[in-house]
């Protein structure tokens, strides 16, 4: 199936956002100024700093993303990964975060495939996160799977109603349901042509001299 405008794909893909600091972050003083450093683009200082803040609290989350967002802007996609990676090690809680942008940095590198199983496991921790179907209905369709991606499309509307990307969406929804009955269509019009064609070819058995052994394999399959 031909795969719609790429304008849809930039118009509604989610990037992720630098963890909001919160009342918790009253708790942790090293994470407010890291984060400081990093609104003032002084990004080594800054990932030294949430280093330091992982050093107090190891299984907060937000470290992790934003030290992920760091090295992100510098290019740094395999260090990002493994900082990810390293937070699901040791957080207990909103995990679908952390699989969710590591998702992101497959596909940032085109790792289409990695993209996709990461977001899986971001909607397998929190099937109610509308972001996790948007971000893996965005892949597949990049890795063709239309199908899918439909499905994964109407999830994040029903999760997320009033989502400002609501009309390329459902411009996007009624491009892929034309093509799939079009599709349909043109299956079941090859279908009976090959039915039609078919009829009556089956009355006569070949005779024996008909047949010569090529010595192939009756096993043998093409790949």
């Amino acid at each position: 199936m031909r795969k719609p405008s790429a304008i849809f794909f930039f118009i509604i893909l989610v990037f992720p956002a630098f963890a909001q600091e919160t009342a918790q972050a009253a708790d942790n003083p090293i994470f407010v100024e890291a984060s400081r450093l990093y609104r003032t683009k002084q990004y080594d200082a800054a990932i030294a700093k949430y280093e330091e803040a992982l050093k107090a609290d190891s299984s907060d989350v937000r470290i992790y993303l934003n030290m992920s967002v760091i090295y992100r802007i510098l290019g740094n996609y395999p260090k990002a990964i493994e900082t990810l990676q390293n937070g699901l090690k040791n957080a207990n809680r909103n995990r679908y975060k952390l699989f969710l942008n590591i998702g992101d940095c497959y596909y940032a590198k085109k790792e289409l495939h990695q993209a996709e199983k990461n977001y899986s496991a971001a909607v397998d921790d929190n099937g109610l996160y509308p972001d996790s179907y948007l971000q893996r209905a965005n892949t597949r369709m990049d890795l063709q799977l239309t199908k899918e991606a439909a499905g994964d499309y109407r999830t994040y509307l029903r999760l997320k109603p009033n989502a400002p990307q609501r009309p390329k969406i459902e411009q996007l929804l009624a491009l892929l349901d034309k093509e799939a009955a079009d599709q349909a269509a043109l299956l079941d019009n090859i279908l009976n042509s090959l039915k039609n064609a078919s009829s009556g070819t089956h009355t006569d058995s070949a005779g024996v001299d008909d047949f010569k052994d090529t010595g192939s394999s009756g096993g043998d399959i093409l790949d």
